[in-house]
C-alpha cells in the first residue's frame, strides 16, 4: 500500500493499514512529519487549534509510539499516480503505478533518485495546503 503524505491523515492511515497486516510505504516531500503550520486568521479564534510546534511534537510522538517512522520516505515527492495497464492486472484486481523523486542531498537538485513502483492501493493524504 502507498500513502502520499506524512501529516495527520496519512500517518493514521499508515498505522491502520500496518495494523491490518499490509506492507506500507509513505511518501513525504518534506524532511519531517507534519503539515503546513496553522496561522491565525483575522477574526478567528487562535485557541481552537494547537500551535504548529505542539502539533509537530504530537505527530513525532505518534510516529514513535506506533513505529511508523521506518516506513516513511522523507524528501520524496510523488510525481505521478496512475492505473497499471489493464492487460497487466491479474485476478486480484487493479494495480497502481507510483513514480516518485527523492532528493538525495538537501539543496542539491542534481542528486535525485527516480523510483517507479506498483501498489495494490494508493491513499492521497497530501494535505489541503500543499500544491498539486
Amino acid at each position: 500500500m502507498c500513502v502520499i503524505g506524512a501529516g495527520p491523515s496519512g500517518l493514521v492511515a499508515a498505522g491502520e493499514l500496518r495494523k491490518e497486516g499490509h506492507i506500507v510505504v509513505v511518501h513525504e516531500q518534506n524532511h519531517d512529519v507534519g503539515d503546513f503550520p496553522f496561522r491565525v486568521r483575522e477574526g478567528g479564534d487562535s485557541r481552537r487549534f494547537p500551535g504548529h510546534k505542539e502539533l509537530l511534537m504530537c505527530l513525532r510522538e505518534f510516529c514513535e509510539w506506533f513505529g511508523l517512522r521506518d516506513m516513511i520516505r522523507f524528501n520524496t515527492r510523488v510525481d505521478y499516480v496512475g492505473m497499471l495497464n489493464y492487460s497487466e492486472c491479474n485476478e486480484h484486481g487493479l494495480k497502481w503505478i507510483v513514480k516518485s523523486i527523492e532528493k538525495k542531498k538537501a539543496g542539491d537538485d542534481n542528486q535525485k533518485l527516480v523510483v517507479e513502483e506498483v501498489f495494490d492501493a494508493v491513499i492521497v493524504a497530501s494535505g489541503r495546503y500543499s500544491q498539486p
